[in-house]
């Protein structure tokens, strides 16, 4: 923004020391085209939301408004009027406007910088914290996965083990049968 603050000071300038009678349009649409530029770049600063500088953003916009109604007019001076008026324009109109844009112009820059580093710092935060609720969730996770394998390997031996106790007391229970028929001894009615 300060880039073409100071173009369209320059403009002003040239414009006044040239004494050429048909320069005043090229320098009318270039600093139309700067003050299109400053205009789209307050208003993507104000489209930023609402922030700590935003006062001061509402006085350089003050400030702009009076800079651009007071240049306006010089695009519109003959030769002979720049001649005349000039030096009382520059020094009485141009230089404190400027100055007092540039300076407002600055802040407004410094508190935007200071914004975006509390924003990145902000951010910055929100992942290590967002990084260490995944590292969590992940040992959580895992410890369940552990606890659940674990009894899994319980739950197949107590069953290993009931079906051996099974599997011991059918034989238990089939093993007299057989060893009877082998021994010779018969039942009753045989």
């Amino acid at each position: 923004m300060n880039l073409s603050l100071s173009e369209n000071s320059l403009l002003v300038r040239e414009l006044l020391l040239d004494s050429s009678p048909v320069q005043n349009q090229r320098y009318g649409r270039e600093f139309a085209e700067n003050r299109r530029e400053v205009e789209r770049l307050v208003k993507e600063l104000r489209s930023a939301g609402p922030g700590r500088g935003m006062a001061r953003l509402q006085q350089l916009e003050d400030e702009l408004g009076e800079y651009w109604k007071t240049v306006a007019p010089v695009f519109d001076w003959t030769p002979e009027e720049r001649r005349e008026r000039a030096t009382f324009f520059l020094r009485e109109q141009q230089r404190p406007r400027r100055q007092s844009l540039l300076a407002i112009a600055e802040e407004v820059d410094s508190l935007t910088s200071a914004a975006y580093r509390e924003q990145y710092q902000q951010v910055k935060t929100g992942q290590v914290e967002f990084r260490r609720e995944i590292e969590r969730i992940v040992a959580v996770a895992f410890l369940i996965g552990v606890l659940v394998a674990v009894g899994c390997v319980v739950r197949i031996a107590m069953l290993e083990r009931r079906t051996e106790r099974e599997r011991a007391k059918t034989e238990l229970a089939e093993a007299p049968e057989v060893g009877a028929g082998e021994f010779g001894v018969v039942g009753p009615g045989g």
